[in-house]
C-alpha cells in the first residue's frame, strides 16, 4: 500500500530525530508541540506511528526508521 508524506511531515520527523524530543523540535521549527505531534501521527496515514520510542528524557528513533532518516538528510 502506497502512502503520501508531505514535506512538513518529513521535516517534523527529521527535527524530532535530531533533537531527541518533541519539545526541542517544536522550538527549532517554531511550531506548537501539539501541531508537531499531529504532523507526525498523520504522516502516511499512520505509517509513522511507531517512529519513536519514548524514553525518560525525550524520544529515540525506532531502529527500523534510522535508515529512512539517513535518506531524508542531505549529503555533507
Amino acid at each position: 500500500m502506497a502512502f503520501q508524506i508531505k514535506f512538513h511531515q518529513i521535516r517534523a520527523f527529521v527535527e524530532v530525530a535530531r533533537e531527541g524530543s518533541i519539545r526541542g523540535a517544536s522550538r527549532a521549527l517554531a511550531v506548537s508541540q501539539p501541531a508537531l505531534t499531529k504532523a507526525i501521527k498523520r504522516a502516511g496515514g499512520g505509517a509513522f506511528r511507531q517512529l519513536f520510542v519514548r524514553r525518560s528524557q525525550g524520544v529515540a528513533l525506532d531502529r527500523q526508521w534510522r535508515k529512512f532518516l539517513s535518506t531524508c538528510e542531505p549529503d555533507p
